[in-house]
Formats: structure tokens, sequence, C-alpha cells
């Protein structure tokens, strides 16, 4: 009987040590996550606008190559961005775009280059070609009347250029005034 007596208490012990969890709490409740797994969702911009002050700290471009085909000015270069910039234009909602334009109080193109039409491009990295450096960027500036030597020469010249970005409605949210040396460290 003393047996059957310790043999109870042992069954009703280990009964209570094992069953602790709470009757509203059992197996099938219970989720479990794979182990080191992050639940994070990238974050959505809805403008270019969100981040376009980081924007030039978190690009680098390389020198730009300026090119008289035909009657047009053809502009060509590569641009790499951060991985975390990278990840904030492809998770932006509304697009963005790009140009090339006569800079800021330069007045040499007047006779040349349309300046209230500059050409504009979508600056979805998702879809762009990537080259050696980073994604391949042109510009094509039609030429309103043939050159002379000396306007050649200055066409040529990066440093009469600035790349600009635009927001979802064209307006420019960046300049950049280094198309004569491009933006390498």
């Amino acid at each position: 009987m003393k047996y059957l007596v310790a043999g109870m208490i042992s069954l009703v012990l280990a009964g209570a040590i094992s069953g602790c969890a709470s009757p509203s709490e059992t197996k099938s409740d219970k989720k479990t996550k794979p182990n080191n797994v992050a639940e994070i969702k990238e974050k959505q911009y809805t403008s270019i606008e969100d981040y376009q002050k980081e924007i030039p700290s978190d690009m680098q471009m390389n020198k730009p190559v300026f090119q008289l085909v035909g009657d047009t000015l053809e502009i060509s270069f590569e641009v790499r961005f951060t991985e975390a910039m990278d990840t904030k234009l492809r998770n932006t909602k509304q697009p963005s775009y790009y140009s090339v334009i006569e800079a800021e109080g330069h007045d040499k193109f007047d006779n040349l280059l349309d300046k209230n039409n500059p050409p504009i491009y979508s600056n979805n990295v998702a879809a762009m070609e990537s080259g050696s450096f980073g994604y391949k960027y042109k510009a094509v500036l039609a030429l309103q009347a043939k050159p002379t030597a000396s306007e050649k020469k200055e066409l040529l010249d990066g440093s009469n250029f600035a790349l600009v970005f635009m927001n979802q409605n064209k307006d420019v949210t960046n300049v950049f005034h280094v198309l004569d040396i491009g933006m390498v460290e």
C-alpha cells in the first residue's frame, strides 16, 4: 500500500509539473516562427521628395561622355546608388524622372537647344540597364541649329550642363553640376 500511495503522489506531481499551461492555451493555438526571421516590411515612399536630400551622398556617377551625333548631343554616363538608396528608389509609389539641362546661369546655347522642352526620361531603376559601373543613363538633346566650331567645343564641355532629378510632377528636386568630372570617390 505504501508503494501505491507513493506511486500516486509521483503521478500527481508529474502531472502538475508538466501541465502548467493555462487551459486556454493549447498546442494548436501556439504559432511558431522560424529562428532569426524578422518580420520587416520594406518602407514604401510616396515620392522622391521623401528622401531627396539623401541622394547626393548616396550616389556616385562616372564621368559622362558627350558626343555630337548628327543633329543631336548625346550624353551617356552611369550612376551607382548605395543599397539603401536603390531600395528607396525601387519602393517609391510615384515615378521620378531625370534630364540633362544647360547649367543655370549659362546662356551659351539659346539658339542651339530648346530650353523650354528638354527631354525627360524615366528614373525607374528597376527597368534600367546596368553597366560595369552602375545604371546606364543617357540623354539626347536635339540641336536646333548647326553649331559653330567654338559652340561644338562648348557643347562637349560637361561644366555647361547639369543633371536634374524630378518628382512625379516633373518639378526639379535635385541638381548636379558635376557632368564635367562625375562623382566618384
